[in-house]
């Protein structure tokens, strides 16, 4: 209780999974990019649930981290967690 950890997804977060990869391969052959430039984003959302967790702000929160495809303007993936877990927290 109260330490950092993700979950294991759910079959729905599985099936999503595995839609994006395709997503992004479509995306591709549509508009073909010779580079692409990755950038990760994590803000801090507070909430009022009560099963939240408390972020370094002192405040419940979640820390959803976004990955963006800056060439494309495109999320090329997002994870919800509690706000507890760091962005940086198992990133690879």
């Amino acid at each position: 209780m109260g330490q950092a950890f993700i979950p294991a997804p759910n079959e729905h977060l599985q099936a999503l999974l595995q839609v994006n990869p395709d997503l992004l391969r479509f995306v591709q052959q549509k508009s073909p990019q010779t580079e692409a430039t990755l950038e990760q984003h994590a803000s801090v959302v507070e909430t009022h649930k009560q099963d939240a967790l408390f972020s370094y702000q002192g405040s419940q929160a979640f820390q959803p981290p976004s990955i963006r495809w800056a060439e494309l303007d495109l999320v090329a993936h997002s994870e919800f967690r509690d706000g507890n877990v760091p962005a940086g927290y198992q990133a690879l």
